[in-house]
């Protein structure tokens, strides 16, 4: 076993073909203790190479650059110097801690394209599995054969990404993320690095398990225009949070599972808890049978004893029966009993309905404007009501939509009473409560009351408390302090049903 600390280039065996050299890696064990910015494992791309790096291990703590650097970032005379790759059985490991400024890149390859990623294990690298290309004038490169499989990819910020690369396979991965630094599971984008950026198409996910502990989008694509010749099915999905339903992502649109599917999107795919024996091995209690058959290519998976050491690649067993789903398939032979998917009730209702309060004068005078009071409503489960009011017509108010509400009475020689209906919504139920207001017509000549004396608590001269019954508006009763009173005393008893008082020249208080 060969050990190699940083600043590693790759030990290289070279054989000689007409076209292509084969460069092989094979058992390294790589520690690199720089915390900041390092290159990773560097594959030369001066000249076209068949790479094999197969069976590694690479642990670092770097918050920027890679641990397998196979391609490159950008344009390059160096691009698709490693079309063809087999990066297999190799186990990528991150052990400093995640935050939104890392971005370590695990495996990289870009701008090259056919490669095949497959069993490898990636725990905790912040950057997963990246394919990348992309030109200024908009064009991706794209795959023809290959993509990624097999693998297992542990937390992180996400576990593949495409960006700006066309026709990238990926087929029978187990993607985990267990903590709240999880970004997406499968991130699809154009290449923002350059200048006209094109949309990564045909990208083809089947039979993949995406396990989230938090709602994170178990897929996040920026652009509908990605969704062209895109195909999403035949996976496994679970969340442990709230319903267990995933979630997706388009732009900055978050979908339900409901809607993802409603666009043609895993129409065969279930919600299922895998049920790892433990989030080591990531291996299922049981069989998921509910892949489809990708072909020969793609039917040998990582085996239920399947280990990471270097030089030794992890023991793998070939899809049986129906084909499971995730990175790793149980054996015909030891293979437990299929897991039926469990049913999953929807949540049960627990809402409240609003409690609608209203107050409102019962009788109001014709012509004069008047209050109805519903701000005293409320909700048990504290959700935000929203109130609609439906109005008597003839009756001008000052909202629909709030709360209070001032109305202007219409003009009446009788009295009468309109109706005002008030519906009142928590999001979920609606409460309809119907408010009688009374109108009494406006009524200025009445007989009046004769009064025989009046007295006041005091005075101020010379408004004297006589003054108030005059029938002078320009005079007036006037006493400073509070507590102040005036009564009237009536010759006979009388039943009033009209006081009109004026509290200062031209300006009137009318009551019934």
């Amino acid at each position: 076993m060969k050990k190699v600390l940083v600043f590693i280039f790759t030990v290289l065996y070279s054989l000689s073909l007409p076209a292509q050299e084969i460069y092989k890696n094979e058992g390294l064990v790589v520690n690199n203790t720089i915390t900041g910015n390092w290159s990773g494992v560097n594959i030369p791309r001066t000249v076209p190479v068949k790479l094999y790096f197969l069976n590694n291990s690479i642990t670092s703590v770097n918050t920027s650059g890679y641990l397998l650097q196979a391609g490159d970032e950008t344009p390059l005379l160096s691009n698709n110097k490693l079309d063809g790759a087999v990066i297999s059985g190799n186990k990528f490991v991150w052990k400093g801690t995640i935050s939104q400024s890392i971005i370590t890149h695990g495996l990289f390859y870009g701008y090259n394209v056919n490669g095949i990623i497959q069993y490898n294990y990636l725990d905790n690298v912040p950057y997963g599995i990246i394919f990348k290309s992309g030109t200024d004038s908009g064009v991706n490169m794209t795959f023809t054969t290959g993509g990624a499989a097999y693998n297992i990819v542990k937390n992180g910020h996400f576990a593949v990404r495409m960006k700006g690369i066309n026709g990238v396979k990926v087929y029978n991965n187990t993607f985990y993320s267990g903590d709240q630094a999880g970004w997406y599971l499968v991130l699809i984008t154009e290449n923002m690095d350059r200048t006209t950026g094109a949309p990564s198409l045909g990208a083809r996910l089947f039979n993949n398990i995406f396990y989230t502990k938090y709602k994170i989008p178990s897929i996040k694509v920026d652009a509908r225009e990605t969704f062209q010749d895109f195909q999403c099915d035949y996976n496994v999905y679970y969340c442990e949070e709230g319903d267990h339903k995933p979630v997706f992502s388009i732009g900055d649109a978050e979908y339900s599972w409901d809607e993802w599917r409603a666009m043609g999107y895993d129409i065969h795919s279930v919600i299922l808890n895998p049920d790892f024996i433990n989030t080591v091995s990531f291996v299922p209690r049981g069989r998921l049978d509910y892949g489809t058959d990708l072909g020969a290519e793609w039917q040998s998976g990582l085996s239920v004893s399947a280990a990471w050491t270097p030089g030794t690649s992890p023991a793998t067993t070939l899809q049986n029966g129906k084909w499971q789903a995730g990175a790793v398939i149980y054996s015909a032979a030891t293979s437990p009993p299929p897991v039926e998917p469990p049913v999953i009730p929807p949540p049960p209702s627990t809402n409240t309905p609003p409690v609608v309060v209203v107050n409102a004068s019962q009788d109001n005078l014709s012509g004069f404007v008047g209050e109805i009071d519903a701000s005293a409503s409320y909700d048990a489960d504290n959700d935000k009501l929203s109130f609609t009011w439906t109005t008597p017509s003839g009756v001008s108010v000052s909202s629909t939509t709030t709360s209070k509400i001032k109305f202007l009475t219409p003009v009446t020689t009788a009295a009468q009473t309109v109706e005002f209906t008030l519906k009142v919504s928590d999001g979920t139920t609606t409460q309809i409560q119907t408010v009688p207001v009374k109108i009494l017509p406006y009524m200025p000549d009445l007989e009046s009351a004769e009064i025989a004396d009046i007295k006041a608590s005091s005075f101020q001269a010379p408004y004297y408390p006589y003054d108030a019954i005059d029938g002078d508006i320009g005079t007036m009763w006037s006493a400073n302090g509070d507590n102040q009173w005036l009564i009237m005393e009536l010759r006979e008893p009388f039943n009033v049903q009209h006081v009109k008082i004026a509290f200062q020249p031209g300006q009137r208080k009318v009551s019934y």
